[in-house]
């Protein structure tokens, strides 16, 4: 009857017989084994529950090991993307650099004047003598150009802008406009420019004394193999004192500030001028009424 009761409970009979306490003759310690059974019963419970704190601190452990895990997995990411991202800038300076190297640069290397000509002194119709001012000058401006770069320069084209000046008045005049075509430039190789030189007669006094200049100011575009355009800007002068030298201009766009600065200067010799003293006007005496004269009585 024991077996039928444990193959009820789905018990197996060889764990039941394992487990079970061998049954009495008499059936008189029922009660004891009943009490047996709730002691052991209790602790098996116990075991139970210090296994599975014991399940839950290796599962904290496991946890703890598994969140170290991935923190340096995190940060290895983070290593491999901040070490891509300075490849990355890495790749983009050696283009940058390899750009810069495989281009032309192309620079004015010097200005002079070639083939002056000063003319014989200008002679006066009227007197018959040599005018007071000195005679013109006349000759080419030319413009050297050399590639410094590595690679050739093609579709050359200088702009080439040429006027006199004064810097104290800030007056500038006789402008004179040229495009000149060159077409390709060798790396370490040179070419040549030409433009227009002329001074008056009438402008010699003051340009071989350095109040008037012959201004040059330069544009070059140029083109490299892909077809990409560059450009550069120039501005140089030169007076009657030394004319083998071309002084080169700080500032490309000179001529607004130096009319700005020569208008201040105007401005403050006008504040530092004496003023004339007003005087007043005269009054006019009054001359008395002279009455019409009276018609004869006829």
């Amino acid at each position: 009857m024991y077996q039928v009761a444990a193959q009820r409970s789905g018990m197996p009979c060889l764990i039941e017989s394992l487990i079970a306490n061998p049954p009495s003759q008499d059936g008189t310690d029922k009660d004891q084994r009943d009490l047996i059974a709730q002691e052991s019963a209790a602790l098996w419970g116990f075991w139970i529950a210090v296994f599975a704190l014991l399940q839950l601190a290796a599962t904290i452990v496991g946890l703890i090991f598994i969140k170290r895990t991935l923190d340096a997995t995190w940060k290895a990411v983070e290593d491999t993307g901040k070490a891509t991202h300075e490849m990355q800038e890495a790749n983009s300076i050696a283009r940058k650099i390899s750009a810069a190297e495989l281009r032309p640069y192309l620079f004015v290397e010097k200005l002079e004047i070639a083939d002056l000509v000063i003319a014989e002194p200008e002679i006066d119709p009227d007197t018959q003598e040599p005018r007071p001012y000195g005679p013109p000058m006349t000759g080419r401006l030319a413009i050297y150009l050399k590639n410094f770069g590595k690679v050739p320069a093609r579709n050359i084209k200088v702009y080439c802008k040429t006027y006199f000046g004064s810097m104290l008045d800030g007056r500038f005049w006789r402008y004179n406009f040229k495009v000149i075509n060159t077409w390709v430039c060798a790396p370490g190789h040179q070419r040549r420019a030409f433009g227009p030189f002329l001074v008056k007669g009438i402008e010699r006094t003051n340009f071989d004394l350095g109040f008037t200049m012959f201004i040059v100011r330069l544009r070059i575009t140029f083109e490299d193999e892909a077809g990409t355009v560059y450009q550069e800007h120039a501005a140089f002068n030169l007076t009657g004192r030394d004319l083998k030298t071309f002084y080169l201009l700080s500032d490309f766009n000179f001529i607004r500030a130096t009319r700005e600065r020569a208008r201040r200067r105007r401005q403050q010799l006008e504040l530092d001028m004496p003023k004339p003293k007003k005087r007043r006007p005269r009054r006019r005496k009054r001359q008395p009424k002279t009455p019409p004269p009276s018609e004869p009585e006829a």
